[in-house]
């Protein structure tokens, strides 16, 4: 046997229904794809082996994946590629000389392995990967072997991922399609290449994971071969998680370091003081944050004013400031010993006066999380 490289890989595939097919017939799905290598770089000699099983034992290198599926060439698959001669009609399939291939298969739950002899690309070995195939799941989630909708493909919804097409709504409907409650809540929603978006997923289903095609590691001389590009052009978060147990499998986020950068603190707060009957007259340190969807700034310089009996403590509300959606107050009786009054921010340009007692609902923060994010989820980290 020669030496050869194997790149397995699991393509997520479109369900394109022929209008004019018989009803009598069975009605297939169509996928139309790329061989490549895992920098994404067309494998233009090598072939596609379509199978019914996870190839986690692929067996030797070169040989296609076990057991073969029967793949057609029409929409009601009524020409099996195993009685049928056609251009590239075969399983393994032979791509074209720029990678491409297509065949036809009932919807349904495949693999896809790309093999090639080691001459190919450099001859440079490669570490196996793979992912899953849904083909045509999708309105039919619950056919056979689609796993019960659990497993989907954002292109099945309309997504190109050619970098170029905004796939948001697609990405977005894919999400929403997951069961949101009950054992099978969530689900794997697969992403075929580089995906374009240009406003916020919202992530609010639970357990659900985002799964690219490839072998994705952050350190690594090429990009991913499956990623979301984030080309929004005003502040937000590429990704908002709302839900527990989201997670990405071999694919990240793109996300410009030009946008919805931190917000700057507010400038020292403005004291003064008010008629009111309960305060100590006493000196008060005070300093301020503002606030917006992703959390606080850092504080501000601190301000001090001292009061006078019959008199209490009024802060006026930091200035309008774009991305803030209020402010915090902080006071001491105390230098640099503020702790945090509000309970919940204040509406920019409503003031607080104080009530006569001071409490302790957190400390001044110590770093700045208002600025948007590749994803953004308020329970943890954001990256």
């Amino acid at each position: 046997m020669k030496n050869s490289l194997r790149v397995i890989a699991i393509v997520s595939l479109t369900c394109i229904v022929a209008a004019l097919a018989p009803r009598a017939s069975a009605q297939g799905a169509a996928y139309s794809g790329v061989a490549h290598t895992p920098e994404n770089i067309p494998l233009t000699n090598g072939a596609v082996a379509v199978c019914s099983a996870n190839p986690t034992d692929p067996g030797n290198i070169g040989q296609p994946c076990a057991p073969l599926v029967t793949i057609y060439t029409d929409a009601t698959l009524s020409k099996p590629c195993t009685t049928v001669s056609a251009t590239n009609c075969a399983n393994p399939i032979t791509p074209d000389p720029n990678g491409n291939f297509s065949f036809w298969a009932p919807p349904g739950i495949y693999y896809l392995e790309f093999y090639s002899p080691s001459t190919a690309n450099g001859g440079r070995s490669q570490v196996p990967f793979h992912e899953m195939v849904t083909l045509g799941c999708v309105p039919n989630t619950n056919a056979a072997g689609c796993g019960g909708g659990n497993s989907i493909s954002v292109r099945a919804f309309g997504a190109k991922c050619d970098d170029a097409t905004d796939d948001t709504a697609a990405i977005q409907a894919a999400v929403n399609s997951l069961p949101t409650s009950g054992a099978s809540v969530g689900g794997i929603v697969s992403f075929p290449g580089v995906c374009k978006t240009t406003t916020s997923i919202n992530i609010t289903t639970p357990d659900v994971t985002f799964e690219g095609i490839g072998h994705f590691q952050f350190i690594t001389q090429n990009p991913p071969p499956s990623y979301i590009d984030f080309q929004g052009t005003t502040p937000q978060n590429a990704i908002n998680v709302n839900a527990q147990g989201f997670a990405m499998d071999n694919m990240g986020v793109k996300y410009p370091t030009t946008i919805g950068g931190p917000l700057a603190p507010p400038s020292a707060p403005t004291l003064s003081q008010v008629p009111a009957s309960g305060c100590p007259a006493e000196a008060y340190f005070v300093e301020a944050t503002y606030t917006s969807a992703q959390g606080q700034t850092v504080d501000s310089p601190e301000a001090t004013i001292t009061t006078t009996t019959g008199n209490c403590l009024q802060v006026a509300s930091p200035a309008p400031e774009t991305g803030a959606t209020g402010w915090n107050v902080f006071v001491s009786s105390n230098s640099n010993n503020e702790t945090k009054q509000t309970a919940s921010p204040l509406a920019i340009g409503t003031n607080w006066t104080f009530a006569g007692t001071l409490v302790n609902l957190g400390f001044r923060p110590a770093v700045d999380t208002t600025a948007f994010s590749a994803i953004f989820d308020p329970n943890g980290a954001q990256l």
